[in-house]
């Protein structure tokens, strides 16, 4: 371990038993940080993070304490082995430190009551990095300190006024041990790194787990902990968790056992193990099949006939006769949606669902949205205990790269200015069945004059757009609809296709358009009309408004190659055909 002199400021080494009595700093990372070379070839005085490691010397050197430790200069960062190491022993410095001084450098100097709602303390960005989380629990003693480095507080002192920021409970800022997976899970549910893999690497200590760092692997840093966790622990709030309510983050793996992210966690901060569920659960592990538990399986009629609970809207479109649902050993105080007799004893229930495959079953885990309890007595705990096995991933799509999540673009911008500008409008807008109204807005470019559309198809599976040229009698009208497309068991982007009309009304042409659906959609598509136009359609990213979005541009001047897709989607008369030819031509 690297300590820094708080006289000499300079940097000494030591291993195991020799280590001495140290301070320890905590803090944010801000702009042009004093790291372990610009200590060791003194460029440090004349950096902007100076300022903080002669605080916090000082402060330590008033103490009686000759050496702090600082991790933005006393670790070699260069070195992967050595940060390695460092991450991994991080927690148990925290630990062994004599007192942490949390330095806020967003709270003022100035006297206000930090109590108050939205006083700086309360508002400190401290409170919501994940490397502070455990930099707040892990050492016996934490000071506060303002901008100036001036005292404003301790953990002890603040515990109440913590608790109300980080919905930690009192009792767990003393000592969190008792807490269960879920709670400490629930406890960085908000918080950000900087590094996606952070995520996961700063929770280490509070589980007493050690894992090797792979920058580079992403979410899957999160999923590596919770099988080092499920490797000593039997605490099975471990699968106390729910589904965002994006069901399209594309961050995101459907039909996963294990959480995506700690924010999966966002509700389960009333979770608890009590101390007999050990006594009681049999073991559980993870398996080249999947996750293999034993479990009372509780068919979903059952579990709504005595807790009224409302799962049809959250679980999805599956057969209820194949849904169930699994207690758990831990339990909640309080859960939305659950109603009965003993309302604080109600066991997490466990959703899952059934798929017939030849002679028996996969079972998988459901999308669900919120935690769901029943009380004790209301679960047959005598009816015998049956092992299944989760598969980690139940579907298994190739990743998409850069995929937009729904929530960033609940718009799709449709840019038919051709079209517009030539006598063709949009006749009918459907969403093949749904019951909910699509709308359509017109929008205007601001750097040129092409009117373009702009659909808002939130969630949907596929809307279809019927166009039509209103300046012909309807006998002689062109039309033709554009198909927007979606499977919703993938995080894939949408597609787009079209279809002629062929004589068809639009109301048939929807129940057509199922058969594209699957098999036709793509990222472009072309056809010819019988008046001889011939289009194509692109599905394209754009950035419109600072935000990311998909973007559907139509075009009349095709390639060849395009113009031999939309030839073999229609084939138009021959007098059709020539009059294209002179189409092209002109163009």
């Amino acid at each position: 371990m690297r300590l820094l002199n708080t006289t000499t400021l300079k940097l000494h080494e030591f291993f195991g038993s020799e280590i001495p009595y140290y301070a320890i700093l905590s803090h944010r990372w801000g702009a042009d940080e004093v790291t372990f070379q610009d200590l060791q070839q003194g460029r440090g005085p004349t950096m902007a993070g100076w300022a903080k490691i002669v605080g916090c010397s000082s402060q330590a050197r008033k103490e009686g304490w000759e050496y702090a430790w600082i991790d933005s200069c006393c670790i070699d960062k260069s070195s992967s082995a050595e940060l390695s190491e460092a991450i991994n022993s991080m927690f148990q410095w925290y630990r062994n430190s004599q007192v942490c001084y949390a330095y806020l450098v967003d709270v003022p100097t100035e006297e206000e009551d930090h109590w108050g709602e939205g006083s700086s303390f309360r508002m400190s960005e401290w409170f919501t990095r994940g490397w502070t989380l455990q930099e707040l629990l892990a050492p016996d003693a934490v000071f506060f300190f303002n901008r100036g480095w001036a005292e404003i507080g301790t953990r002890r002192t603040f515990s109440r006024l913590i608790a109300s920021i980080t919905s930690i409970h009192e009792s767990f800022l003393e000592g969190f041990e008792a807490a269960s997976v879920a709670q400490k899970f629930s406890w960085a549910s908000k918080r950000r790194t900087l590094r996606v893999e952070d995520t996961a690497y700063c929770l280490m200590g509070l589980f007493r787990v050690h894992m090797p760092l792979l920058y580079g692997e992403g979410n899957d840093a999160f999923t590596r902990l919770q099988l080092e966790i499920m490797k000593i622990s039997d605490d099975d709030s471990l699968f106390a968790w729910t589904y965002p309510t994006d069901p399209f983050d594309a961050q995101r793996i459907q039909g996963n056992v294990l959480a995506n992210t700690p924010a999966d966690f966002h509700g389960s901060g009333n979770v608890y193990v009590p101390p007999s569920a050990s006594r009681s659960s049999h073991p559980y592990s993870m398996t080249n099949k999947g996750l293999r538990i034993s479990v009372v399986l509780i068919p979903a009629a059952e579990v709504l006939r005595k807790a009224g609970l409302g799962f049809t809207h959250e679980i999805g479109t599956f057969n209820p006769d194949n849904l169930f649902f699994a207690p758990l050993s831990c339990r909640a105080d309080s859960i939305y949606h659950v109603r009965g007799r003993h309302a604080k004893q109600k066991h997490i229930l466990l959703p899952l669902s059934r798929v017939t495959q030849g002679t028996g079953y996969i079972w998988h885990r459901p999308d669900s949205y919120q935690l769901h309890g029943l009380s004790y007595f209301d679960i047959p705990w005598e009816r015998k205990k049956k092992q299944i096995f989760l598969p980690r991933f139940q579907y298994v799509f190739p990743i998409q790269r850069n995929a937009i999540a729904d929530s960033d673009f609940p718009k799709i911008a449709i840019s038919a200015g051709y079209f517009f500008s030539n006598g063709f409008a949009i006749s009918s807008v459907t969403d093949h069945g749904r019951p909910h109204p699509v709308s359509i807005t017109r929008w205007l470019p601001p750097d040129n004059d092409a009117h373009d559309c702009t659909l808002i198809i939130p969630g949907y599976p596929m809307v279809l757009v019927e166009f039509k040229d209103m300046t012909n009698p309807a006998e002689c009208q062109d039309s033709f609809v554009l198909g927007i497309d979606r499977n919703l068991l993938t995080t894939g982007p949408f597609g787009v296709f079209l279809l002629p009309p062929n004589g068809k009304p639009f109301n048939e042409i929807v129940w057509e358009a199922s058969k594209y659906q699957s098999h036709k959609s793509c990222d472009r598509d072309a056809i010819a009309l019988p008046s001889g136009h011939v289009i194509s359609v692109a599905l394209r990213k754009r950035v419109r408004d600072g935000k990311l979005m998909y973007a559907v541009d139509f075009d009349v001047r095709l390639s060849s190659s395009i113009r031999n897709l939309a030839v073999e989607r229609y084939t138009p008369p021959q007098e059709i055909l020539s009059l294209t030819t002179s189409i092209e031509r002109t163009n």
